[in-house]
């Protein structure tokens, strides 16, 4: 695995936070948007249909309103107030597609303006596009106090099924349910136009938020990039300066520039303290080396010449060896001599019988010949004692 270096960490390290908080801030922004969108979609929705079975109740009142004078002074079946009644609600309308209708309690057609064909028929079980129970569902909404339906129909301007809303209030003297209602596929229209609206609006602060969000983080990553190369490239130099002395070619000689007073230029400036007591080791140990080497050249110069002595010595004992193998030689061929003079003794002794005179001659000779014997055995004394001498200095 590739190890980051310290810049790209700090470089993650600054830029991450900042694109999680941006990712954060957007999904906010667009949630909170597109909350606001529906919540204002809904409120336009709550608003308009308001405004729908407001105008509902107000043309129901205005319907029953214009009947008035005939209802209250009719009774329970007054067929005439109610033909009359029929009369003037059949010729009520309103906008492109509204129309009073008029159903009994057990679901007779009174009044239906569009489909007139079907008053005086009982559509109980008339159900709406959706399978529902459409009369009975509105008898029993204005049974109840009065209040809204809404269904699914045809819109006969659009030959289309749409979402239709209808108000209905009682005459509860003639059995009767009045109503009326409309379509309100343009609730619809306005809610789409609304979304559309919404939608670009939020695509419009998305793409605001993003361009707020690019240009921070590109303000950011300048300004991380800056930090980072500010905080590295010192760091740079002091690991190509450690690296470089550690590689044995190092210059001592090299500072770094501390620029700041922060960690980094405490790092420097604790590099340049380091390398200068190192370079102040290195000038000690070479002043030292350097005296090393001059005591080691003069001890050189002192060996050879104990050499020189040695090897003179050495011919000097050379010399003296030979001196004692000659001295050597000396001892023994006195030492032969006196054999030959004891055989002499031995045989003037033999022979003193030979002569007076002779005898005279030969204890002279010996004579002289015991004295020389002395002196040779001193002699041979010394020689040993200086052969034992030259083999203390030899060893």
């Amino acid at each position: 695995m590739k190890t980051l270096s310290i810049r790209s960490k700090i470089l993650l390290v600054s830029i991450t936070p900042i694109l999680a908080v941006i990712g954060v801030l957007l999904t906010q922004t667009i949630t909170s948007q597109r909350q606001a969108g529906a919540e204002r979609i809904e409120s336009t929705r709550a608003l308009l249909m308001a405004e729908k079975e407001a105008q509902l109740k107000h043309y129901v009142q205005l319907a029953t309103s214009s009947i008035k004078t005939l209802y209250d002074p009719a009774g329970p079946n007054d067929a005439a107030a109610q033909e009359h009644a029929r009369t003037i609600l059949r010729q009520l309308d309103y906008g492109q597609d509204g129309y009073i209708f008029v159903y009994r309690y057990d679901g007779t057609c009174e009044v239906l303006g569009p489909k007139p064909e079907l008053e005086g028929q009982n559509v109980i079980d008339m159900q709406d596009k959706d399978g529902k129970p459409l009369i009975r569902s509105l008898i029993e909404t204005a049974r109840a106090g009065g209040g809204n339906y809404q269904y699914k129909w045809d819109k006969p301007s659009t030959a289309g099924l749409v979402d239709k809303l209808s108000y209905v209030e009682t005459l509860d003297k003639w059995q009767w349910v009045v109503g009326t209602g409309f379509y309100i596929d343009d609730i619809d229209e306005v809610i789409a136009r609304i979304s559309t609206e919404v939608d670009a609006e939020i695509t419009s602060r998305i793409l605001a938020a993003a361009l707020m969000a690019g240009l921070l983080i590109a303000l950011s990553t300048a300004a991380s990039v800056w930090l980072s190369r500010r905080i590295s490239r010192p760091l740079v130099h002091a690991s190509d300066a450690l690296l470089e002395i550690a590689h044995g070619d190092g210059d001592l000689t090299r500072r770094l520039a501390a620029e700041s007073a922060d960690e980094v230029g405490k790092l420097s400036t604790g590099f340049n303290t380091f390398v200068g007591k190192i370079h102040g080791i290195i000038q000690s140990v070479d002043a030292a080396t350097g005296r090393l080497i001059a005591a080691a050249e003069q001890m050189l110069e002192n060996a050879n010449q104990a050499n020189t002595a040695a090897r003179g010595q050495r011919q000097g004992t050379d010399q003296i060896a030979v001196a004692i193998n000659q001295m050597t030689a000396t001892v023994q061929e006195v030492a032969r001599n006196a054999a030959d003079a004891a055989q002499a003794a031995h045989m003037a002794d033999t022979r003193v019988q030979e002569g007076i005179s002779t005898v005279d001659g030969t204890i002279t000779c010996i004579g002289e010949l015991a004295r020389l014997s002395d002196d040779a055995a001193e002699l041979a004394q010394r020689l040993a004692a200086e052969s034992a001498s030259i083999g203390s200095v030899l060893d």
